[in-house]
Protein backbone atom coordinates (compact mmCIF):
# COMPACT_ATOMS: atom_id res chain seq x y z
CA UNK A 1 0.00 0.00 0.00
CA UNK A 2 1.35 3.52 -0.97
CA UNK A 3 2.97 5.26 1.88
CA UNK A 4 1.43 8.83 3.43
CA UNK A 5 4.09 11.35 2.78
CA UNK A 6 5.59 13.07 5.78
CA UNK A 7 3.75 16.49 5.17
CA UNK A 8 0.42 14.93 4.71
CA UNK A 9 0.83 13.42 7.78
CA UNK A 10 1.82 16.51 9.13
CA UNK A 11 -0.86 18.38 7.49
CA UNK A 12 -3.55 16.00 9.13
CA UNK A 13 -2.01 16.48 12.77
CA UNK A 14 -2.00 20.84 12.50
CA UNK A 15 -5.86 20.14 11.34
CA UNK A 16 -6.49 18.50 14.24
CA UNK A 17 -4.78 20.65 16.43
CA UNK A 18 -6.36 23.74 15.47
CA UNK A 19 -9.88 21.79 15.00
CA UNK A 20 -9.41 21.27 18.67
CA UNK A 21 -8.06 25.06 19.54
CA UNK A 22 -10.67 26.74 17.40
CA UNK A 23 -13.25 24.50 19.26
CA UNK A 24 -12.40 24.99 22.74
CA UNK A 25 -11.79 29.29 21.48
CA UNK A 26 -15.61 29.41 20.03
CA UNK A 27 -17.33 27.41 22.78
CA UNK A 28 -14.67 29.40 25.62
CA UNK A 29 -16.28 31.11 28.47
CA UNK A 30 -14.99 34.91 28.53
CA UNK A 31 -13.19 35.36 32.04
CA UNK A 32 -11.49 38.40 33.45
CA UNK A 33 -9.10 36.30 35.46
CA UNK A 34 -5.35 36.88 34.89
CA UNK A 35 -2.37 34.17 34.79
CA UNK A 36 -1.19 34.00 37.99
CA UNK A 37 2.65 34.94 39.20
CA UNK A 38 3.55 31.97 40.64
CA UNK A 39 6.95 33.90 42.15
CA UNK A 40 4.23 35.80 44.11
CA UNK A 41 2.21 32.51 45.06
CA UNK A 42 5.59 31.24 46.48
CA UNK A 43 6.12 34.29 48.35
CA UNK A 44 2.92 33.31 50.37
CA UNK A 45 4.58 29.86 51.09
CA UNK A 46 8.15 31.50 52.16
CA UNK A 47 9.75 30.49 49.36
CA UNK A 48 11.61 33.90 48.44
CA UNK A 49 14.84 33.06 48.15
CA UNK A 50 17.55 32.95 46.08
CA UNK A 51 17.29 28.78 46.18
CA UNK A 52 13.58 29.20 44.72
CA UNK A 53 15.38 29.62 41.14
CA UNK A 54 15.43 25.64 41.44
CA UNK A 55 11.86 25.45 41.31
CA UNK A 56 9.61 25.55 38.01
CA UNK A 57 9.00 28.37 36.75
CA UNK A 58 6.14 30.78 35.95
CA UNK A 59 3.53 29.70 33.97
CA UNK A 60 -0.50 30.02 33.39
CA UNK A 61 -0.80 27.10 31.08
CA UNK A 62 -2.85 24.48 33.32
CA UNK A 63 -5.70 27.09 33.78
CA UNK A 64 -5.36 27.88 29.76
CA UNK A 65 -5.67 24.80 29.17
CA UNK A 66 -8.78 23.90 31.47
CA UNK A 67 -10.71 26.95 29.91
CA UNK A 68 -10.20 25.80 26.84
CA UNK A 69 -11.16 21.91 26.25
CA UNK A 70 -13.80 22.25 29.36
CA UNK A 71 -16.31 23.22 26.85
CA UNK A 72 -15.57 20.16 24.76
CA UNK A 73 -15.48 18.30 28.20
CA UNK A 74 -18.93 19.61 29.02
CA UNK A 75 -20.51 18.62 25.92
CA UNK A 76 -18.75 15.03 26.22
CA UNK A 77 -20.44 14.64 29.44
CA UNK A 78 -23.82 15.52 28.77
CA UNK A 79 -24.09 12.14 26.82
CA UNK A 80 -23.63 9.83 29.84
CA UNK A 81 -26.02 11.93 31.45
CA UNK A 82 -28.34 12.13 29.21
CA UNK A 83 -28.11 7.97 28.49
CA UNK A 84 -28.67 7.57 32.11
CA UNK A 85 -24.96 7.37 33.51
CA UNK A 86 -23.28 9.28 36.31
CA UNK A 87 -21.60 12.22 34.69
CA UNK A 88 -17.70 12.58 34.61
CA UNK A 89 -17.28 14.82 37.14
CA UNK A 90 -19.70 12.33 39.04
CA UNK A 91 -17.31 9.30 38.08
CA UNK A 92 -14.12 11.31 39.33
CA UNK A 93 -15.53 11.92 42.34
CA UNK A 94 -16.41 8.34 43.36
CA UNK A 95 -12.81 7.20 41.89
CA UNK A 96 -11.46 10.16 44.37
CA UNK A 97 -9.38 11.41 41.37
CA UNK A 98 -8.51 15.29 42.06
CA UNK A 99 -9.00 15.83 38.42
CA UNK A 100 -11.24 18.80 36.17
CA UNK A 101 -13.52 17.12 33.72
CA UNK A 102 -11.27 19.73 31.22
CA UNK A 103 -8.27 17.70 32.76
CA UNK A 104 -9.52 14.07 32.06
CA UNK A 105 -10.59 15.01 28.58
CA UNK A 106 -7.18 16.18 28.00
CA UNK A 107 -5.89 12.76 29.42
CA UNK A 108 -8.06 10.42 26.97
CA UNK A 109 -7.19 12.89 23.94
CA UNK A 110 -3.43 12.51 25.07
CA UNK A 111 -3.72 8.94 25.12
CA UNK A 112 -5.20 8.17 22.26
CA UNK A 113 -2.48 10.20 20.28
CA UNK A 114 -0.21 8.03 22.10
CA UNK A 115 -1.24 4.55 21.07
CA UNK A 116 -1.97 6.04 17.45
CA UNK A 117 1.65 7.25 17.55
CA UNK A 118 2.86 3.62 18.93
CA UNK A 119 0.68 1.77 16.06
CA UNK A 120 2.32 4.12 13.35
CA UNK A 121 5.78 2.96 14.52
CA UNK A 122 4.60 -0.71 14.26
CA UNK A 123 2.32 -0.84 11.62
CA UNK A 124 3.43 2.04 9.42
CA UNK A 125 1.56 4.94 8.62
CA UNK A 126 0.27 3.63 5.63
CA UNK A 127 -3.61 3.27 4.29
CA UNK A 128 -3.18 -0.31 5.08
CA UNK A 129 -2.60 0.21 8.61
CA UNK A 130 -5.54 2.86 9.09
CA UNK A 131 -8.05 0.36 10.39
CA UNK A 132 -5.11 -0.87 12.94
CA UNK A 133 -4.70 3.06 13.61
CA UNK A 134 -8.30 3.51 14.15
CA UNK A 135 -8.39 -0.06 16.81
CA UNK A 136 -5.31 1.89 18.59
CA UNK A 137 -7.05 5.13 18.82
CA UNK A 138 -9.90 3.82 20.36
CA UNK A 139 -7.91 1.65 22.77
CA UNK A 140 -6.21 5.16 23.93
CA UNK A 141 -9.44 6.62 24.22
CA UNK A 142 -11.04 4.34 26.45
CA UNK A 143 -8.28 3.21 28.93
CA UNK A 144 -8.47 6.47 31.16
CA UNK A 145 -12.22 5.52 31.22
CA UNK A 146 -11.57 1.92 32.69
CA UNK A 147 -8.83 3.16 34.98
CA UNK A 148 -11.75 5.52 36.44
CA UNK A 149 -13.91 2.66 36.82
CA UNK A 150 -11.24 0.17 38.31
CA UNK A 151 -10.40 3.14 41.08
CA UNK A 152 -14.35 3.15 41.69
CA UNK A 153 -14.49 -0.65 42.28
CA UNK A 154 -11.79 -0.65 44.14
CA UNK A 155 -13.02 2.25 46.18
CA UNK A 156 -15.91 0.36 46.32
CA UNK A 157 -14.35 -2.73 48.22
CA UNK A 158 -12.21 -0.54 50.60
CA UNK A 159 -16.12 0.46 51.95
CA UNK A 160 -17.42 -2.60 52.14
CA UNK A 161 -14.62 -3.90 54.05
CA UNK A 162 -15.00 -1.10 56.58
CA UNK A 163 -18.83 -1.01 56.84
CA UNK A 164 -18.87 -3.81 59.82
CA UNK A 165 -16.61 -1.68 61.47
CA UNK A 166 -18.23 1.81 60.48
CA UNK A 167 -21.85 0.82 61.50
CA UNK A 168 -20.65 -0.89 65.05
CA UNK A 169 -19.30 2.90 65.56
CA UNK A 170 -22.42 4.46 64.85
CA UNK A 171 -24.76 2.25 66.63
CA UNK A 172 -22.58 2.38 69.72
CA UNK A 173 -22.51 5.98 69.43
CA UNK A 174 -26.36 6.21 69.10
CA UNK A 175 -26.35 3.75 72.46
CA UNK A 176 -24.20 6.18 74.44
CA UNK A 177 -26.71 9.01 73.72
CA UNK A 178 -25.36 10.72 70.96
CA UNK A 179 -27.69 12.57 68.10
CA UNK A 180 -27.32 10.56 64.56
CA UNK A 181 -25.55 13.84 63.33
CA UNK A 182 -23.03 13.74 66.28
CA UNK A 183 -22.42 9.75 65.19
CA UNK A 184 -21.92 10.78 61.75
CA UNK A 185 -19.50 12.97 63.11
CA UNK A 186 -17.81 9.95 65.48
CA UNK A 187 -17.24 8.55 62.55
CA UNK A 188 -15.78 10.94 60.69
CA UNK A 189 -13.17 11.41 63.43
CA UNK A 190 -12.62 7.68 64.20
CA UNK A 191 -12.51 5.58 61.08
CA UNK A 192 -9.79 5.49 58.23
CA UNK A 193 -10.05 6.70 54.50
CA UNK A 194 -12.01 6.15 52.37
CA UNK A 195 -15.24 6.04 54.70
CA UNK A 196 -13.38 8.96 56.94
CA UNK A 197 -13.26 11.45 54.31
CA UNK A 198 -17.05 10.68 53.17
CA UNK A 199 -17.97 11.13 56.64
CA UNK A 200 -16.37 14.47 56.98
CA UNK A 201 -18.22 15.47 54.05
CA UNK A 202 -21.49 14.79 55.46
CA UNK A 203 -20.70 16.58 58.32
CA UNK A 204 -19.24 19.94 56.52
CA UNK A 205 -22.51 19.44 53.98
CA UNK A 206 -25.06 19.28 57.60
CA UNK A 207 -22.80 21.93 59.11
CA UNK A 208 -22.95 24.42 55.48
CA UNK A 209 -19.56 24.10 55.65
CA UNK A 210 -17.30 24.11 52.22
CA UNK A 211 -14.07 21.45 52.53
CA UNK A 212 -11.80 24.32 54.16
CA UNK A 213 -8.18 24.48 52.54
CA UNK A 214 -6.64 24.19 55.99
CA UNK A 215 -8.63 21.21 57.44
CA UNK A 216 -7.75 18.75 60.04
CA UNK A 217 -4.58 16.72 58.58
CA UNK A 218 -5.92 14.07 56.40
CA UNK A 219 -3.07 11.11 55.61
CA UNK A 220 -3.97 8.93 52.99
CA UNK A 221 -0.75 6.57 52.82
CA UNK A 222 -2.32 2.90 52.00
CA UNK A 223 -0.74 1.28 55.33
CA UNK A 224 -2.43 -1.12 57.81
CA UNK A 225 -2.70 0.33 60.79
CA UNK A 226 -5.83 -1.59 61.61
CA UNK A 227 -5.59 -3.42 65.37
CA UNK A 228 -5.55 -7.01 64.89
CA UNK A 229 -8.50 -8.80 66.33
CA UNK A 230 -6.17 -11.35 68.13
CA UNK A 231 -4.32 -8.48 69.92
CA UNK A 232 -7.62 -6.41 71.13
CA UNK A 233 -9.96 -9.36 70.86
CA UNK A 234 -13.16 -7.27 72.31
CA UNK A 235 -14.66 -5.05 69.12
CA UNK A 236 -15.51 -2.03 71.51
CA UNK A 237 -12.01 -2.22 73.18
CA UNK A 238 -10.33 -1.53 69.61
CA UNK A 239 -12.86 1.65 68.58
CA UNK A 240 -12.16 2.77 72.00
CA UNK A 241 -7.95 2.63 71.13
CA UNK A 242 -8.91 4.22 68.11
CA UNK A 243 -10.76 7.23 69.22
CA UNK A 244 -7.53 7.07 71.95
CA UNK A 245 -5.35 7.68 69.14
CA UNK A 246 -7.18 9.88 67.13
CA UNK A 247 -7.11 12.25 69.89
CA UNK A 248 -3.91 12.74 71.26
CA UNK A 249 -2.17 16.14 70.52
CA UNK A 250 0.89 15.90 71.83
CA UNK A 251 3.86 13.12 71.94
CA UNK A 252 3.39 12.64 75.41
CA UNK A 253 -0.13 12.02 75.44
CA UNK A 254 0.84 9.32 72.52
CA UNK A 255 3.40 7.96 74.28
CA UNK A 256 1.00 7.62 76.90
CA UNK A 257 -1.66 5.36 75.09
CA UNK A 258 1.65 2.84 73.23
CA UNK A 259 2.06 2.30 76.88
CA UNK A 260 -1.00 1.27 77.98
CA UNK A 261 -1.56 -1.17 75.03
CA UNK A 262 1.75 -2.54 76.13
CA UNK A 263 0.41 -2.94 79.79
CA UNK A 264 -3.14 -4.01 79.17
CA UNK A 265 -2.02 -6.51 75.79
CA UNK A 266 1.28 -6.82 75.93
CA UNK A 267 3.92 -6.07 72.79
CA UNK A 268 2.59 -4.38 69.91
CA UNK A 269 2.16 -6.15 66.47
CA UNK A 270 3.57 -4.27 63.71
CA UNK A 271 -0.06 -3.24 62.70
CA UNK A 272 -0.38 -1.57 66.21
CA UNK A 273 3.48 -0.06 65.95
CA UNK A 274 2.46 1.21 62.59
CA UNK A 275 -0.65 3.39 64.20
CA UNK A 276 1.09 4.88 66.53
CA UNK A 277 4.22 6.08 63.98
CA UNK A 278 0.97 7.00 61.99
CA UNK A 279 -0.24 9.28 64.65
CA UNK A 280 3.42 10.50 65.64
CA UNK A 281 3.74 11.65 62.02
CA UNK A 282 0.02 13.52 61.53
CA UNK A 283 1.16 15.35 65.02
CA UNK A 284 4.23 16.98 63.18
CA UNK A 285 1.94 17.23 59.85
CA UNK A 286 -0.01 19.84 62.41
CA UNK A 287 3.54 21.50 63.51
CA UNK A 288 5.02 21.95 60.29
CA UNK A 289 1.79 22.99 58.52
CA UNK A 290 1.06 20.41 56.16
CA UNK A 291 -3.05 19.98 55.60
CA UNK A 292 -2.81 16.27 53.95
CA UNK A 293 -0.27 13.59 52.70
CA UNK A 294 -1.26 11.50 49.73
CA UNK A 295 0.92 8.58 48.60
CA UNK A 296 -0.10 6.88 45.57
CA UNK A 297 2.16 4.23 44.66
CA UNK A 298 5.66 5.54 44.50
CA UNK A 299 4.37 9.65 44.04
CA UNK A 300 3.70 11.30 47.57
CA UNK A 301 1.85 14.70 47.89
CA UNK A 302 2.26 17.11 50.50
CA UNK A 303 -0.63 20.11 50.86
CA UNK A 304 1.57 22.63 52.67
CA UNK A 305 -1.58 25.61 54.39
CA UNK A 306 -0.28 29.60 54.16
CA UNK A 307 1.18 29.83 56.82
CA UNK A 308 3.29 27.03 57.00
CA UNK A 309 6.58 26.81 59.45
CA UNK A 310 8.91 25.50 56.35
CA UNK A 311 12.19 26.77 55.74
CA UNK A 312 12.90 28.11 52.29
CA UNK A 313 16.19 27.22 51.49
CA UNK A 314 15.70 23.38 52.83
CA UNK A 315 12.57 23.92 50.58
CA UNK A 316 14.08 24.66 47.17
CA UNK A 317 17.20 22.45 48.38
CA UNK A 318 14.71 19.25 48.55
CA UNK A 319 13.45 19.98 45.28
CA UNK A 320 16.24 20.53 43.31
CA UNK A 321 17.96 17.46 44.60
CA UNK A 322 15.06 15.13 44.08
CA UNK A 323 14.63 13.80 40.93
CA UNK A 324 11.24 14.69 39.43
CA UNK A 325 10.20 16.45 42.31
CA UNK A 326 8.25 19.63 42.54
CA UNK A 327 6.59 22.34 44.16
CA UNK A 328 3.03 23.61 42.70
CA UNK A 329 1.70 27.05 42.69
CA UNK A 330 -1.21 26.17 44.94
CA UNK A 331 1.11 24.82 47.37
CA UNK A 332 1.95 21.05 46.75
CA UNK A 333 5.28 19.31 46.99
CA UNK A 334 4.84 16.08 45.11
CA UNK A 335 7.87 13.96 45.10
CA UNK A 336 8.76 9.58 44.62
CA UNK A 337 9.29 7.70 47.28
CA UNK A 338 10.57 4.46 46.36
CA UNK A 339 10.13 2.93 50.05
CA UNK A 340 6.85 -0.53 50.36
CA UNK A 341 7.14 -1.45 53.44
CA UNK A 342 5.26 0.70 56.34
CA UNK A 343 7.86 1.23 58.86
CA UNK A 344 9.87 2.61 55.62
CA UNK A 345 7.14 4.68 54.83
CA UNK A 346 6.76 6.29 57.86
CA UNK A 347 10.42 7.10 58.81
CA UNK A 348 10.97 8.65 55.22
CA UNK A 349 8.17 10.51 55.43
CA UNK A 350 9.20 11.88 59.08
CA UNK A 351 12.83 12.61 57.68
CA UNK A 352 11.14 14.88 55.03
CA UNK A 353 9.14 16.33 57.05
CA UNK A 354 12.02 17.32 59.81
CA UNK A 355 14.18 18.35 57.34
CA UNK A 356 11.83 20.82 55.67
CA UNK A 357 10.68 22.17 58.79
CA UNK A 358 11.99 25.68 59.74
CA UNK A 359 13.76 26.47 63.17
CA UNK A 360 10.95 27.39 64.72
CA UNK A 361 8.75 24.62 63.78
CA UNK A 362 11.71 22.70 65.29
CA UNK A 363 11.11 24.35 68.90
CA UNK A 364 7.47 24.22 68.54
CA UNK A 365 7.22 20.54 68.06
CA UNK A 366 10.06 19.66 71.07
CA UNK A 367 8.02 21.92 73.10
CA UNK A 368 4.71 19.94 72.60
CA UNK A 369 6.45 16.83 73.06
CA UNK A 370 7.88 17.39 76.52
CA UNK A 371 4.27 19.18 77.67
Amino acid sequence: MPQLSTSVMFALVAFAGVFLFMLGISRMRRSAGGSEDFQARLAAYGVTTAGAQALPPASGLRESMNRLFQPAADRMGRGDVKKGKPSVAEQLVRADLKLRTSEFFMIQIASTVLLVLIAGVRFGFTLGSVPELFIAGFIGYIIPGRYVKYRIGRRLRAFNNQLGDTLTLLSNAIKAGYSFAQAIDTVAKNAVPPIADEFGRAVREMKGEAAPDEAETQLNLGLNIRIPADYVPEENQRLQMYKRVARVETESQLSDVAAELHDRYGPPPAAVRNLLDYASLKLLCMKVGVNAIERKRDIVTLKFCQDALVDPEQLARFVSAQRGAQFTPDGMLKFILKASAAEEVLRALRTVLEQLASAESSIAARTASQA
